[in-house]
């Protein structure tokens, strides 16, 4: 808060600054405060740009050094503060049902900040075919391990290979083309080739369709945590 807005730290956490001595100079200086029963929310720090600059680069520096996921977190939310600054969303409407419809913006919210970590993945079992070269390239130290390999290289054509069925297309073609193809307009199901009768509005409301990155890999890990008990139990 004090770089972002100019002022100085003071009291038990200050340096050299005694409560006593805090003259007006020393405060900070923002543009704008939203004050709630709640919490008060400062807006347009006056802080010095180099200071900014700096806290900046010694928070990403620390990032890169931490395990913690508490702290990264923690790190995450003073470095969103200091770069992009804080957006204010008004979210209500008149009725309980409208204001009820609330949790989307959380949702929305939450799924923006899983895209920002781990980016976004083609939809449509896209992502998973392409996991497959990278399964081929793995060297199994015995024959277990093989067995594993290929139960999950199987496992991760499943999901393409459901909705190409379901769409009436060749259950052969999704993986040819998903790792021939740049565009999620040829991962999907409803593929030009297969499905010509499909009219270009409906391809197009597909094309470019994407997921959290985070969270195909928390459903593949947590698929293979749950096997791995059952497997143990068996």
């Amino acid at each position: 808060m004090a770089i972002a807005t100019g002022g100085l730290v003071f009291g038990e956490e200050g340096l050299a600054l005694n409560v006593e001595d805090v003259q007006a100079q020393d405060l900070g200086k923002v543009g704008e405060v939203i004050v709630t029963k709640d919490e008060a929310t400062l807006l347009k720090g006056k802080g010095h740009k180099a200071q900014i600059e700096n806290c900046i680069q010694e928070i990403a520096e620390q990032l890169e050094i931490t395990t913690s996921e508490y702290e990264k977190e923690k790190l995450n939310e003073q470095l969103a503060k200091l770069s992009d600054g804080v957006a204010v969303l008004k979210v209500g409407r008149t009725s309980d049902v409208e204001v009820n419809e609330k949790d989307r913006v959380t949702d929305a919210l939450n799924a923006t900040t899983a895209a920002v970590e781990e980016g976004i993945v083609l939809v449509g079992g896209c992502a998973l075919l392409r996991c497959i070269p990278t399964m081929d390239a793995l060297t199994p130290a015995n024959e277990d391990q093989k067995i594993g390999i290929e139960i999950i290289k199987r496992t991760l054509k499943i999901p393409a290979m459901t909705i190409a069925k379901n769409a009436v297309a060749p259950p052969v073609q999704p993986k040819r083309r998903a790792l021939r193809r740049s565009t999620i307009l040829y991962c999907c199901p409803r593929l030009r080739g297969l499905l010509p009768a499909i009219p270009s509005a409906e391809l197009a409301r597909h094309r470019g369709t994407a997921q959290q990155g985070t969270l195909l890999r928390k459903q593949i890990q947590g698929r293979g945590q749950i096997h791995s008990l059952v497997g143990n139990r068996c």
